[in-house]
This record gives C-alpha cells, sequence and structure tokens, in this order.
C-alpha cells in the first residue's frame, strides 16, 4: 500500500459502508409515495409534469434539470422494455386453429411454464419459453371454456403421485386430471430445467357444473381450485386425496355466494347488492395475505378472505362499478368520469411493494385506481374488513409534458412498480405500455416514466415469468435491487407466438446508451450521469455493468470504466469549483447515496510528504467515481456485511442445533467475482497515467490539486484494502466448504462454537478476526491430518489466495498438529516425546489462536502434563500481555473494569484445560481406577496410584509457577472440590490472596472453612499474630455452622498461637495485649459454657425455649453484660450470675452473699424435689446435693475465696440441713472435703453459734449449732489421733486449740448453769465435757 495506513480512516469507510446498507434498506412504502395518510382521505396523482417527468434541456425546473454551459438539445430517451425472442407458436397446433367450429380460449399454464389453446374440446399444451414438448388432451366431448394448473392437495391421488393436477371446465362438467413434470435435462442458464409433460389421460375426478357456465379460475399455494361463474358465484372445487373406509374417492363443488353451509350471511351484506347476471371474469390470489378478488365483467369489486391460516373462506366486502366510478370522479374532480366507466383488469399489490395497499385496478383509459382492504391503522392480527379506493393515478396524457394516452386498455400486468397495458388500437394492431418509476425508484412525490410498444398483433393473454418465486421482502430501490435481481421477464401470448420480453434495469439502460452511441463520450451517457442520477449512483451502475459483462462484451465494460472515468469528477477542496456542466442537484430525487461525510471537516490533517507534515485544510469533497465505488463494495457486501459467517440449523432428527455456513458456495462466488474485478479496476480508475486520452483531457479541465489527489488515493488505497480482506474471506469460505466443515464444527466446545456464531463478517474486517479463521483451519486441517490426507496442496492454495485470512500463524498450528498426531501414534516413549516438544514449541508460537480444548484433549491422551501445562500458560500470556486481567483480579475485582474482567475470564478459560486434567485424574483417584470421560480424547487406563502420581505433579507444577492467576484457578478448583489438606500441602505466598478474596463473596458456611484455611497457612508459615487473629475472628463470628464448643476451641488455639511467637524467629513477638485480649475472651467463652450447660439442666425452663436459648448461645460470643442480664438473670441461674461476677472482678459481698443464698436453695429445691419421687434415697439425695455443691465451690476454695462467703453459705445450709433433718456431721464434712481446715470452721461455727439466732428455736433445734461444734471437735480429734497429725498443719492445730478450748469451757459453764431437763442438753454437755477432756489430753502430748 502506497499511504500510511490510518485505522481512523479504515473505520470511517467501515462504518459508511454500513451506513449506505441500512440506507439502501429503508423501505418508502407505496401508500407514502402516493402521499395518503388515511383511507378516509383519498389522493390523486398523474396529472403534474413531475408525475411523468421528461428529462430534457427545454425547461430549466428542478424537475427537468437544467445543465448550465451546454449545449444539449435533446431529451434523454430510455429503452425500458427489450424483446428477447419471438416463440412461435408449434406448427401442429397452429393447423388445428381452421378446423375450429364453435370456440376458442388461450392463456399460461406458469406452475408449469407452460401456454395452453383451447379450440373446441381439445386443449393443446406447449412450452412457451421455445415451443417445445406439444402436447394435447381430447378426452371430453364438450367445448372446453377454461382450464388451470394448480398444486394437488396431496402428492398421492388415488394411489398414484402427481405434481400437478390439470382442471378443465366445460359447459356441464369438470374434469381433474394428473399431471407431472419429467426432467429431460438440466440448463445452466438460470434456473429452468428441460422438462417433458407427462398427462394422465384417465380423470381422478368428474364432477357436473350444475348448469354453470365457468369463466376463470385461480389456484392458492394449499391447492384450492376456485371457479368464477357466468352466475356471478365464486365456486370451489374440494377433493379427498383418498377413499375412505366407508366411502369411495370423492370430489364436490361449494358455491360460496350462495350457499349458506360454508358462512353465515351478515345482516346487512355488501354482496346483496351485486347483480345475479353479472358474470365473474377475473379471480386474483393475494398468496401473502390470503385475500381473493373477484373482478365482474360489469367492473364490479368482490373480496374474500380466505383466513389467516388460508383454509378458511368469508366473504368479506364488495364494491359496485356505480361506487368506484362516483369515488373516482370524487377524488379526480376534473376528469372526465367516463375514463372510470370501463374496468379493464386487477392486480394484487403484494406485500413487498405496501404494506396498506392491497389492489390495482385499471380500468381502460389506464387510469389506476389503488384500493386498501384494512384502512392504515390496524393492528397485526386485523383480518379485511371493507373496500376503500384511497388514490387514483391518471396515465400519461393528462401532462403538459405528455400527449399520448392509453386507451382500450386490454390485458395488464402489475409487478413491483412496473404495469404493462396492452391497448388495442385500430384493426389487429396493439400498442403495448409500460409505465415503471425503476428509473427512479420508491420516492415521494411518485415518479414514472413510460414507453409505447407497437405490437403487430392482438395479445390473448400476459403474465411476468417466474411469478411463483417472486421475492415477498420488503421493497428497495430498483437501484439496489438489481445488483442481485435478475431483469423481469414477460410472456406474451398471441395468435401466432408468444413474445419473450425483458423490463430493462437501470444497468441496463446505461448498456442500451453505451451500445447505441458507440461510447460514452457523448450528450445521452452524459445526461445518464448527471440529470437522471447522481453521478456517484450512477458510477455504481457503471461498475455493475462492467463487472457482469467484462467476461462476455469487453467493449462495453470498458466503455462504462471510461463514462465513470469521465462523468466520475475529481477530488476538491471546497474553494475550488467544478466543471460548471455538472449539476449538483438530483432530478431523480433519489436516496443521497454519497460518502458520508462527503466534505472532510475543516480540522482534517493531510500527510503531504515522507515527514509526516500535516496542513490544516479547508472542507474536502471526494469524487463521484470514489463515492460511487464505495457505494458499490456496500451493495456487493449488502447480505454478508452484517451477518455472521456461520448460523445454527436444525438437522433432521436430531436435536442439537448445528452450525453451517450462511450462504451457498454459488452465492460466495457470485460476490468473489464482482469484488476481484473490482480490485482489477482500481489502477485503471485512481490512476491518471492510466486513462484514456479522452477522459485524461476532461480530468485535467478539473485543476486537480496535489494535496487534494492524495487525500482521495489515501482513502482509495483503505478502501481497497477492505476489498482485499473481503476477498480473501470469501476465498476462504469457498475452498473451506469443499471440505464438509459442517460435521467438523460439530465437535467444537460451547465456547468456541458462540464465538464462530457470533463473529460478523464485517467484525473480521474491522477488527481481523484472524483467531476465528485459523479456528476453522485447525479444525479442517486435523480431520485431514486425522485421515492420512496431504495437506501441502490445501496449504499452498490457502496462502496463495487468501495470505491475510491464512496466515503464517496458521500454517504453523498445520504444522504442530501434523507433529502432533505423529507423536500419538508413535512406537516407542522417545519418539513420542520428542514429537510432543517439537509440537509444543510451535503451539506456543501460536498460543493465542490455538484450539486449546482439541489440543490439550490430545496431549491429555498420552499424559503430556507438562505440555497442557506450558501452553495454557502461553496461550493467557499471549491473550493478555498487559497482564489486565491479572490487575483486574488484584483489584479486588472492580465491576466497572469491563475489559480487565474480560480478559480475567480469557486466562481463567485456557486455564480451564488443565483443571480438567486434573479433574479427570481426581476422578480415577476416587473411583480407584480409569472412568468414563465426556471428551472423546482421554488418556489410556490408569490406575489410582498412576493418577495419584499425575495428580500431585501437576499440582505442584501450577502452584510452583510464576503466575498468580494460574494459582488462583487450581486453589479455586480445590477448594471447590473439598482437597483442604492438598491445600495446604502446596500452599505459596498466592493462597493468602486466593483465601481472601473469596471472603469475600463466600457464604456463612464456606467463609468458616476458609478462615480455618487460613489462620492454617499462617500458622504453617510461622506468622502466629495472623493465624491468632484468624482464630479470634472464627470465635467470635455469629454463625449457626459453629457452636460455642468449636468457639472456645478457637480462642484455645489462638491463645498458643498467640504465646508461640518468640523473638527469635523472622516474625515479631506477639504483643502482650493481645495475648490478654485473647485469654479475656477465653475466661468469657467458658463463662458461657456454664451457661449453656446450666440452661441445658435447667428444669423451670420449657424444653422448646431451652433449645433456641442454646441455639442462641451458639451462634455467636456474648459479653458478661449480656451473659449475666439476659440470660443468668433471665432464667435464674444463679452459679452463672456467680461466674460472671467473679469473671468482671465485681466484689460486692452482698449480692455475692445473695447469690450464694439463690444457690443453695436452688440446690436443695432440687433435693426435695428429688426425695419427694423417692423417700428411701435420702442419703444418695445427700450424697448428690454434696457433690453438686462440691462442683461449684471447688473453684472458689482454690482461687477466688473472696467470692466464697462461709459465714453465709454455712449459717444457710446449717439452717436448710436443720429443717430437713439431714444431721450435723455432712456440712463440715463436705466442706473438709474441699480442703478448708478445721480451724477455719471452728471459727465460723463459734461466730455463728454467738450470733444466738432466733431461727434455731423457731425450728426446734436451739442447741443445732453447738452439736455441729461438737461433731466438728470429735472429728478433729478422731482426725488427729488417726493421722497422727499427717493432716493438720500445725498452724491450723494450735489456732484450732486456741478457739476450741475457751468456746468450749465457756458454753459448759452456761449450759451447766442452766436448769434444764432436756436430754439432748445433758448429752450434749456430757460429750462437749469428753471431747473438752480429749482435746486437752491430746494437747499435752
Amino acid at each position: 500500500m502506497a499511504s500510511e495506513f490510518s485505522p481512523e480512516l479504515q473505520n470511517q469507510l467501515i462504518q459508511q459502508i454500513s451506513s449506505d446498507i441500512i440506507k439502501d434498506g429503508e423501505r418508502i412504502d407505496l401508500k407514502q409515495c402516493l402521499n395518503l395518510t388515511a383511507h378516509t382521505n383519498p389522493t390523486m396523482s398523474g396529472s403534474q409534469y413531475y408525475d411523468y417527468p421528461v428529462l430534457s434541456n427545454s425547461v430549466t425546473d428542478v424537475t427537468r434539470p437544467h445543465i448550465p454551459g451546454s449545449n444539449l438539445s435533446q431529451s434523454l430517451t430510455l429503452k425500458q422494455l427489450s424483446l428477447v425472442k419471438n416463440v412461435p407458436i408449434p406448427a401442429d397446433i397452429l393447423s388445428e386453429f381452421p378446423r375450429m367450429q364453435a370456440h376458442c380460449v388461450s392463456g399460461f399454464f406458469p406452475l408449469i411454464s407452460r401456454a395452453w389453446i383451447a379450440i373446441d374440446n381439445t386443449l393443446y399444451i406447449w412450452n412457451y419459453l421455445d415451443g417445445s414438448d406439444p402436447t394435447f388432451f381430447d378426452g371430453v366431448s364438450e367445448t372446453i371454456l377454461t382450464a388451470l394448473v394448480a398444486k394437488p392437495k396431496s402428492i398421492k391421488i388415488n394411489n398414484a403421485v402427481f405434481q400437478n393436477v390439470l382442471v378443465i371446465c366445460t359447459a356441464s362438467e369438470i374434469i381433474i386430471l394428473g399431471l407431472n413434470l419429467k426432467v429431460v435435462d438440466e440448463l445452466s442458464n438460470e434456473s429452468h430445467m428441460k422438462t417433458e409433460l407427462v398427462l394422465h389421460t384417465e380423470p381422478l375426478f368428474r364432477i357436473s357444473t350444475d348448469s354453470c357456465i365457468f369463466t376463470c379460475s385461480v389456484n392458492t399455494k394449499l391447492g384450492r381450485i376456485f371457479l368464477g361463474g357466468s352466475d356471478g358465484a365464486l365456486h370451489e372445487v374440494d377433493y379427498k386425496p383418498s377413499a375412505g373406509w366407508f366411502s369411495g374417492t370423492k370430489c364436490w363443488k361449494n358455491n360460496h355466494s350462495k350457499s349458506t353451509l360454508s358462512y353465515v350471511v351478515p345482516l346487512v351484506s355488501p354482496f346483496l347488492s351485486a347483480s345475479a347476471d353479472e358474470a365473474l371474469v377475473q379471480l386474483e390470489v393475494d398468496e401473502g395475505r390470503n385475500l381473493l378478488f373477484a373482478r365482474t365483467d360489469k367492473g364490479a369489486l368482490r373480496l374474500f378472505d380466505l383466513g389467516a391460516s388460508g383454509n378458511e373462506l368469508y366473504r368479506t366486502a364488495a364494491m359496485s362499478i356505480q361506487t368506484i366510478q362516483n369515488n373516482a370522479s370524487a377524488i379526480t374532480r376534473s376528469v372526465d368520469r367516463s375514463n372510470f366507466k370501463i374496468i379493464s383488469h386487477i392486480a394484487v399489490i403484494h406485500r413487498n411493494e405496501s404494506e396498506h395497499l392491497n389492489l390495482l385496478m385499471t380500468t381502460s383509459t389506464g387510469a389506476r385506481l389503488y384500493f386498501t382492504v384494512k384502512g392504515f391503522n390496524y393492528s397485526h392480527d386485523t383480518r379485511p374488513y371493507m373496500l376503500a379506493l384511497v388514490h387514483v393515478r391518471l396515465p400519461p396524457g393528462f401532462t403538459s409534458s405528455s400527449r399520448d394516452k392509453p386507451s382500450n386498455v386490454g390485458r395488464t400486468v402489475h409487478v413491483r412498480g412496473t404495469t404493462l397495458m396492452c391497448c388495442c388500437s385500430d384493426g389487429d394492431n396493439e400498442t403495448l405500455w409500460c409505465i415503471s418509476n425503476d428509473s427512479f425508484g420508491p420516492q415521494v412525490p411518485l415518479k414514472e416514466s413510460y414507453t409505447r410498444v407497437d405490437l403487430d398483433q392482438l395479445t390473448w393473454d400476459m403474465i411476468k415469468l417466474n411469478q411463483n418465486q417472486q421475492v415477498l421482502a420488503p421493497r428497495c430501490s430498483s437501484l439496489v435491487e438489481q445488483f442481485f435481481e435478475s431483469r423481469q421477464q414477460f410472456a406474451m401470448l398471441n395468435a401466432t407466438s408468444t413474445l419473450l420480453v425483458e423490463k430493462l434495469r437501470p444497468v441496463d439502460q446505461l448498456r442500451e446508451l453505451l451500445l447505441e452511441n458507440s461510447g460514452p463520450d457523448n450528450e445521452q451517457v452524459q445526461m445518464f450521469f448527471s440529470s437522471l442520477f447522481k453521478p456517484a449512483e450512477a458510477c455504481v451502475m457503471a461498475l455493475l455493468l462492467a463487472a457482469d459483462d467484462s467476461s462476455t462484451f469487453v467493449h462495453v465494460a470498458n466503455w462504462a470504466i471510461q463514462a465513470m472515468i469521465l462523468y466520475g469528477n475529481e477530488p476538491k477542496f471546497s474553494g475550488i469549483r467544478n466543471n460548471p456542466t455538472s449539476l449538483e442537484q438530483n432530478v431523480s430525487g433519489v436516496q443521497d447515496f454519497t460518502f458520508n461525510p462527503r466534505f472532510v471537516s475543516t480540522s482534517t490533517k493531510v500527510s503531504t510528504s515522507p515527514n509526516n507534515m500535516t496542513h490544516t485544510l479547508g472542507s474536502f469533497i471526494y469524487s463521484d467515481k470514489f463515492l460511487g465505488t464505495c457505494l458499490f463494495v456496500s451493495r456487493v457486501l449488502r447480505f454478508t456485511w452484517e451477518f455472521p459467517l456461520l448460523k445454527e440449523t436444525l438437522i433432521l432428527n436430531s436435536k442439537v442445533p448445528a452450525l453451517q455456513f450462511r450462504w451457498t458456495k454459488p452465492q460466495i462466488l457470485e460476490v468473489l467475482r464482482r469484488l476481484r474485478y473490482l480490485n482489477s479496476l482500481f489502477p485503471k480508475l485512481f490512476d491518471p497515467s492510466v486513462h484514456s486520452s479522452a477522459a485524461a483531457q476532461r480530468v485535467s479541465q478539473f485543476q486537480v490539486s496535489a494535496e487534494a489527489l492524495k487525500i482521495e488515493l489515501d482513502a482509495v488505497d483503505h478502501l481497497r484494502l477492505i476489498c482485499t480482506k473481503s476477498e480473501e474471506l470469501l476465498a476462504f469460505l469457498s475452498i473451506l466448504m469443499d471440505y464438509n466443515v459442517e460435521e467438523m464444527l460439530a465437535g467444537l466446545s460451547g465456547p468456541l462454537k458462540q464465538q464462530l456464531r457470533d463473529l460478523k463478517f464485517r467484525d473480521f474486517i474491522s477488527t481481523d478476526k484472524t483467531d476465528v479463521t485459523s479456528l476453522l483451519c485447525v479444525t479442517v486441517f486435523g480431520r485431514l491430518i486425522s485421515e492420512n490426507v496431504k495437506t501441502d496442496p490445501l496449504i499452498n492454495k490457502l496462502r496463495e489466495i487468501c495470505p491475510t485470512v491464512f496466515s503464517a500463524d496458521d500454517a504453523i498450528c498445520v504444522q504442530a498438529n501434523d507433529l502432533l498426531q505423529n507423536g500419538l501414534k508413535a512406537p516407542n516413549p522417545d519418539s513420542q516425546d520428542h514429537f510432543l516438544y517439537e509440537s509444543l514449541e510451535l503451539f506456543k508460537q501460536v498460543a493465542n489462536v490455538v484450539d486449546l480444548v482439541q489440543v490439550c484433549g490430545y496431549y491429555q491422551q498420552v499424559n503430556f502434563c507438562e505440555g497442557i501445562v506450558d501452553l495454557c500458560l502461553c496461550a493467557a500470556a499471549k491473550r493478555d500481555p498487559k497482564n489486565l486481567g491479572l490487575i483486574y483480579y488484584r483489584n479486588m475485582q472492580p465491576v466497572d473494569d469491563l475489559i480487565g474482567r474480560q480478559l480475567f475470564n480469557t486466562c481463567q478459560e485456557c486455564y480451564q484445560c488443565i483443571l480438567k486434567m486434573v479433574h479427570y485424574y481426581h476422578s480415577v483417584i476416587e473411583n480407584g481406577g480409569s472412568v468414563a470421560s465426556e471428551s472423546s480424547v482421554v488418556p489410556g487406563n490408569l490406575t489410582a496410584h498412576e493418577a495419584r502420581s499425575f495428580f500431585d505433579g501437576v499440582i505442584s507444577e501450577c502452584l510452583a509457577k510464576d503466575d498468580e492467576l494460574l494459582h488462583y484457578a487450581v486453589f479455586h478448583w480445590l477448594l471447590n472440590r473439598g482437597l483442604y489438606d492438598t491445600i495446604l500441602e502446596n500452599a505459596n505466598v498466592s493462597l493468602e490472596y486466593v483465601l481472601t478474596s473469596q471472603c469475600r463473596t463466600s457464604s456463612d458456611r464456606e467463609l468458616i472453612v476458609l478462615l480455618e484455611l487460613l489462620w492454617k497457612f499462617y500458622e504453617k508459615n510461622g506468622q502466629y499474630e495472623q493465624a491468632a487473629q484468624i482464630l479470634c475472628s472464627l470465635a467470635g463470628r455469629r454463625s449457626t455452622f459453629v457452636n460455642l464448643g468449636q468457639r472456645v476451641n478457637y480462642l484455645g488455639r489462638a491463645l498458643v498461637s498467640a504465646k508461640s511467637s518468640s523473638p527469635k524467629v523472622m516474625n515479631p513477638e506477639v504483643s502482650p495485649e493481645l495475648i490478654k485480649e485473647i485469654e479475656d475472651q477465653l475466661e468469657v467463652a467458658q463463662v458461657q459454657v456454664k451457661v449453656v450447660n446450666a440452661v441445658r439442666a435447667a428444669k423451670t425452663i420449657l424444653s422448646g425455649d431451652k433449645e433456641d436459648v442454646i441455639s442462641l448461645l451458639n451462634s455467636e460470643l456474648f459479653n458478661l453484660t449480656s451473659l449475666y442480664s439476659d440470660f443468668a438473670c433471665s432464667y435464674s441461674l444463679a452459679e452463672c450470675k456467680l461466674a460472671c461476677i467473679v469473671v468482671a472482678g465485681h466484689n460486692d459481698p452482698t449480692k455475692i452473699q445473695f447469690i450464694w443464698t439463690e444457690l443453695i436453695d436452688n440446690l436443695f429445691k432440687d433435693f426435695i424435689s428429688e426425695r419427694s419421687k423417692d423417700p428411701q434415697s435420702t442419703g444418695t439425695s445427700v450424697e448428690a446435693l454434696s457433690s453438686r455443691f462440691s462442683a461449684i465451690a471447688k473453684d472458689y476454695v482454690e482461687k477466688n475465696e473472696q467470692y466464697l462467703p462461709l459465714n453465709t453459705i454455712i449459717n444457710h445450709m446449717e439452717k436448710r440441713s436443720c429443717e430437713l433433718k439431714l444431721g450435723v456431721s455432712w456440712i463440715f464434712l463436705l466442706l473438709l472435703q474441699l480442703g478448708l481446715e478445721h480451724s477455719v470452721l471452728m471459727l465460723v461455727y463459734t461466730e455463728l453459734w454467738s450470733n444466738k439466732e432466733k431461727i434455731w428455736k423457731m425450728l426446734g433445734e436451739p442447741y443445732h449449732l453447738l452439736s455441729v461444734i461438737d461433731a466438728l471437735i470429735r472429728h478433729f480429734l478422731d482426725t488427729a489421733m488417726a493421722s497422727g497429725d499427717q493432716k493438720l498443719t500445725s498452724s491450723g492445730r494450735s489456732t484450732f486449740f486456741e478457739v476450741m478450748s475457751p468456746f468450749v469451757s465457756k458454753e459448759l459453764v452456761k449450759l451447766t448453769s442452766m436448769s434444764s431437763s432436756d436430754p439432748a442438753c445433758k448429752t450434749l454437755i456430757d460429750s462437749l465435757k469428753k471431747s473438752l477432756h480429749n482435746a486437752e489430753r491430746l494437747a499435752m502430748s
């Protein structure tokens, strides 16, 4: 390329091509062309000079453009019709005319491409295209009135197969015959085949006409047969294709106009106004809308609705000739009403021409009346309900520019904006009028041109050829249609022959002008470029003409190119005026098909030297030949540009859609042919050195500046690049179509199929989607290599024809794939490794375009794990060379980073091949041997031991790579499968971020698992403080998936981790504050454990509430305040209250005494409850009471004596024991077992006795405490004598004697001085004296 490549300019051209395609597809409905807004507001046209414009220089008007400074004196005359050939009627048939006795009728059978003539009772049929295959039928005795060929309702009738049926009507009967076409020879021109007619003369059905004369007939695509009768009624012939169980084959006739069996007559029907003596003479079917129109011999119009399915029939509306005439006269007030008196023909306006107009009626004077059946505002499912005349189009002759008028119009054909009318002259002469808007296209207002052709014979019938294949897509401009549709052909039957004529397209008219004038350098061709069309549009037609005629009419193609150079103008700046003979106004009103922007803005900078010097220029105007070339490219690529290369299609007997090419090979080759020709024309069109002398002389008149030429040549180079890439892609697809690619694509993975399905043609051109074409190449070559087919010829062909599409990378892929296949077939491990490593090195060179799934599948077949890991890593690196995916990952995957997310996902897709391999090995391990795989390419049989070895090796290798995204993929896979031990065994620095990032998006249960892994990771790496913090977080996290025991365990582990740190290791010592915090949390947690146990043991809480409370206490750790107020107090858990106070360090003697009192009351309450159930178990109950008290009090005896108020405890317990008569020894014995000394208890008891509380008398035991003291002394003495003073400390012994002796002596005096007859008192005195004596003796020993 001569110029420097500019992505901005290429994108501008690509956008322009897309814009041109959209503009070409914009539809202007016929309703708009006729200025219709509502069916109640009819309009007229045809009376103004611009309705049928004459292109000449006689009048300077916007509709008849003047060329300033020119000497043109003649008008531009364009042919619209061309005679293809005159096919004589076979001589054998012509010889039968002199024998005619009564009647002759003729017509066409378009369904089978045949013409027919019925002479009396004999029907003659022949091929009107070449006059061959004459056939006759004389199996009726009466005169044939009409005939029809229709599609059968079933191809099998009476156990015989028929392609079509022939319906023959006589005066008395209707006969249906079977008919087939036998293919004799296939012709290359168009789609016609040489066929022979096979007529089965034995009638399939015969039914009576019931004395009705049928004058016209029509059939539908569903095989329905309608007949128009002389009685004015619409009849339908129906039949059953096969016989039933109890009846034979049946055929019958329905009268839809008078029978009450098939419809319900409305109360007020427009049909009632139709006279019964008006015969139906024409029937027309609108297949797209399922409508049937009927015309009577007097011009009345009737509408029948065939229903949405086409299998019904409803009489909908009718309009008499008087109504039609009145309405038309009201619309055209200044026109004589006699112009609407006689109706000659009706024609259906198909949906591709107008969505709202339905019927065209032609009068004998050539006036065209347009009707609608639903109005203009309706829903999609609205069915027809009326007939309304909405527009009258007067024929030529009503304007000042035209004096000729059609008259005596007979046969008429209307097809997509073109109307042909046969006008009878005097005698046997006739004039054929052709009125069409093809030269102007659909526009507002409607403009038409017309042509008259004199015929020397009357036309019997006239049809458009191939009308059964009529395109029903919305109509666009004829300037666009001529690229893809051939000329419209018509057949006209007369008394001696069939005339085949063609309607010339605008490009055909240009050809005729060039041929008539022997070249382009003349006024007629100049007017074609400057007056009729904009120069750019005319240049498009010149290119089309040159491309289509280059192989057959070389001189015409050269003339077309010369015309384009002559009249295509040259680039310029806005300050330089063009040749004054060129026009800037467009007479045709055709859409503005210009490069956008045609004017380059003032900020455009153009490189004018190798030093990249730039100049700010004024507005720049591209030449029309360049604009026309852009438009030509857009139309050539119209049906490929915005469409994906492949499409999904459901194949028979398959539920899974398959990928297929969107276009057929002939379609691609046709587009390819035009592109190749255009590429060959670029030097001739835009290089002044190759212009002809006349063209060069004209070009020099434009005074083209070097800067302007440089700008356009740059754009030409970029446009040529687009054409070259498009050509190569189409050539590439056409080559691949020879290798059954659709079947090969079935084995691709889902993402790759999606990528192929979504790629549009323009995406490849604009973004160089070579990875997709490489994928297609690898798929094809992989199949060829597997079938041992040599690939060198195909490689060389692709490199020669499409080097851009089939790049050097694609060739490397093929070479690597060949090595891979050799490695799979290698006979020994050494040679296999050699092939595999060589293929790996080649695949890594093109890793960004390799089909990883397929290649890695083959590598996995031979357990080439290293190759899979390396290839996937290389592919990810090449697809994300700037590590944007890693940045996205490290930034915590922000939502607004779309590019980063896309590249992150791309890398993860690359790693899926590794994970697929790991998953397979893990499945083998779990199942103890080889397992089935979804892939057809799997390793051979593996033992669990071998799979374990491969599994561990792949995991270790992946995590040893310096690729954080790969680490993420592997750890994420291991996490999803619960392989936590494997994770910890292979933990690396990436694991911390993987776990922390996963924690942000995980559920509660998953989060617990992740945090447990995280603290184990920290602990394994010696990061004890982090481990302790994670454990504390786990313990304090509110969750139903962690119970209280686990939380205490977490805190315990946290304390161990915190205390495990040492200054001698790399990690710094954990702060004492953290250790103290953990210890405090652990103490509170232990209190919470006591609360749970207390709640579980509490009998005052209902079981349902108890479970709820326990569940709540398990769900999180509470602080002391909550534990005390919300649980201990709320549920009267005295022991828990005390534990809370102790842990809180709250030393309130009054509250402590109150809690102990409550606690003792609860213990005795339980004791009483148990004893009441079994009165004989008092001893056992006392033991249980002692055990429970010991469990509560032992901690306080050992550690927190300040929270053990002995006076209160002993006093309250003795009172309750005395009340229950439980004895005098068990309480102090219990306290002694807890570790209290005799001396301490002696002091407490003597103090309690000295208080002289009245409650003891109330309990009936005034000496209870003294009895306990006596028992305590005796126990002390027994213990001292039995143990030899080993269990008594010296201080405790001396203290005991110091307290005991004075106290006992004092109390003996008091008791002795008391005059009491109480035996218990006397016994107590004796016991005390004895105890005192023994104590004194023991003290003296």
